[in-house]
């Protein structure tokens, strides 16, 4: 029970040490969708335009990104690729619109976005484009180099002498 205990306590010091209780993916794509839409800029505007991203194509590594920009003056309705807008209201200067990884909104490669202003008829005022480039970030989760490569061979030196893990089976041949 001994060598047990202790093949328990250093398979733990071992996974916490090199990290492989750790996750790659750290969750940080929450926005609040109602503070972004309710930005507002004092202006007269009549063409749809868009602020960020600040160029038309743009490349990024993060797993959300907000699209925004001002609407038109009597800009009823606000549609990016045929989705429309639900927070928008006739009379808003500002819409934006959040695209994810987790919803589905932004993958692997090249993102079009395609944003539309409708007046109060259904009638299109304007539209813009933008393509945003999302190259997800690589990690690797357990490089085996330097201290992570020494406990891992430490792991192993002590699995291989405890024997931890393997059934002794015995044969017993009858004559």
């Amino acid at each position: 029970m001994h060598k047990s205990k202790l093949l328990l306590i250093t398979l733990i010091a071992i996974t916490l040490l090199s990290g492989c209780g750790k996750s790659a993916d750290t969750p940080k794509d929450t926005i609040d969708q109602t503070k972004v839409e309710e930005a507002a800029v004092n202006r007269d505007q009549t063409d749809l335009t868009i602020d960020t991203p600040d160029k038309q194509t743009s490349e990024t590594s993060k797993k959300t990104i907000v699209i925004q920009g001002n609407a038109p003056k009597d800009a009823a309705k606000i549609t990016v690729n045929d989705y429309e807008l639900k927070r928008f209201k006739k009379g808003q200067k500002r819409w934006s619109y959040v695209a994810t990884v987790r919803n589905k909104t932004l993958k692997e490669g090249a993102n079009d976005f395609t944003i539309r202003a409708f007046d109060s008829e259904g009638k299109e005022m304007n539209s813009e484009k933008i393509s945003v480039t999302y190259k997800p970030e690589t990690t690797p989760i357990l490089p085996l180099v330097g201290p992570n490569l020494i406990l891992m061979i430490i792991g192993s030196m002590i699995l291989a002498l405890t024997g931890f893990g393997l059934k002794r089976v015995y044969i017993i041949v009858k004559k």
